[in-house]
């Protein structure tokens, strides 16, 4: 593979990756961990001699299961696949065609287009933090060489990836409902068992503390409990403490700083994919 990718720009296509051994997986994951970044390159033995080898590159692969390390997943966009039915099965069956003259000329347009095209090596990516940038800058950059509708559609798809990927990671969903509660009150701190009983009252689509199953998914479902609580926020960083309330007594609870703070560390959070909708091509 590495000698393909030292010939020239390429796309790095890989099916089955659930079925390579470690070693392969090993060095697929030096494309994953600097193929990212442009003019990366690593010293490797090609035909039995040492050379620099460029690594930069994009990557598309398959596979069943979580076949990815956690770095290979904080560099990927995940796309669940299911067998088509009736409804969705394609119109043309790609694996008994033998007239491809349609791609062809798609690939021949494309070819063109790459040779005249002046991307934009630093599209607006203000409201996206330090890891998603990294992940999109180059797919905004070209949508937006398309026209400021082709930006913002990719724009709304991304923003779509990200809120799935946060829905799988309970502790982001909570740091945001969070805000909400904060902003819903008109407060700045609050008792920790108010939060919790907040949490419970939100009417929002992807508020579910009602049917907790914890972040395995797998206990059954229940009101998320105050040890819940306290294991999700300390993932993102947001520990009780005591604080004093208006009536002059002091209580365990949460100052909405401590929110904000997590959201702004946390990579993929609600607030930053909403903004990621709304932002100007």
């Amino acid at each position: 593979m590495t000698e393909f990718m030292d010939q020239g720009p390429c796309t790095v296509l890989i099916d089955e990756l659930d079925l390579i051994d470690k070693e392969g997986l090993k060095r697929l994951q030096l494309i994953w961990n600097l193929g990212h970044e442009r003019g990366a390159m690593r010293s490797l033995i090609v035909k039995g001699r040492r050379k620099l080898v460029k690594l930069h590159a994009p990557m598309l692969a398959a596979g069943v299961g979580n076949f990815l390390s956690p770095t290979q997943r904080s560099r990927t966009f995940t796309i669940e696949m299911e067998p088509y039915t009736e409804d969705t099965k394609p119109e043309r069956e790609y694996t008994t065609e033998e007239d491809f003259s349609d791609f062809d000329a798609v690939y021949a347009y494309l070819r063109n287009w790459a040779r005249k095209v002046r991307l934009n090596p630093k599209p607006d990516l203000s409201d996206l933090l330090r890891r998603h940038r990294d992940n999109v800058r180059g797919l905004i950059s070209i949508a937006d060489s398309c026209g400021a509708k082709w930006g913002a559609d990719v724009r709304e798809a991304l923003a779509s990836l990200f809120r799935k990927e946060q829905a799988e990671r309970p502790e982001h969903t909570m740091a945001w409902h969070g805000l909400v509660i904060f902003d819903a009150l008109g407060i700045d701190q609050i008792r920790s068992v108010d939060f919790n009983r907040e949490l419970k009252r939100l009417d929002l689509p992807d508020a579910r503390w009602t049917r907790y199953r914890n972040a395995s998914n797998r206990d059954y479902a229940h009101p998320i409990t105050m040890q819940d609580q306290a294991v999700l926020l300390k993932k993102v960083g947001i520990q009780s403490s005591p604080l004093r309330f208006s009536d002059g007594r002091q209580r365990r609870g949460y100052r909405r700083a401590q929110f904000e703070e997590a959201l702004r560390n946390a990579s993929g959070s609600s607030r930053s994919q909403l903004r990621l909708v709304k932002s100007d091509v």
